[in-house]
């Protein structure tokens, strides 16, 4: 799954990455800061479990984004910004590619068309032969 995800778009896989490791830098900032400086340990237990739910949350949304992107490749739609506007505005980019159109089916519906148009040119009688 991670190098499915790596191979989506490679710059904003290294951007989620990036965040992902200063937000985990931060929190060890704040731990730091308040939990030992202060001498406080009640401190340390937020600053660890606030760092976790952050990153907790934003690799399910790049996950989440990962899959409503191959959603959208089904469709038919190959631009990465789905995926970039469904990990930064989150609902507003699930909305929006679940309310795409299917490019696929339009062009599926005009081949069997064009397959229906063409005479049938197999028979089942032995006479015809």
């Amino acid at each position: 799954m991670r190098k499915r995800l790596k191979d989506l778009d490679k710059k904003m896989y290294k951007n989620v990455s990036f965040f992902t490791f200063l937000i985990v830098i931060a929190g060890c900032i704040a731990f730091v800061i308040f939990g030992i400086a202060n001498e406080e340990p009640a401190i340390a237990l937020p600053c660890i479990l606030g760092t976790l739910v952050l990153v907790t949350i934003i690799w399910v949304d790049f996950i989440l984004a990962g899959y409503f992107y191959s959603v959208a490749l089904i469709k038919g739609y190959k631009d990465t910004k789905y995926l970039k506007i469904a990990f930064y505005i989150p609902l507003v980019g699930y909305l929006l590619v679940i309310a795409l159109p299917d490019r696929g089916a339009a062009a599926a519906k005009s081949q069997a068309n064009a397959y229906a148009q063409q005479p049938n040119t197999y028979t089942n009688d032995p006479r015809e032969s």
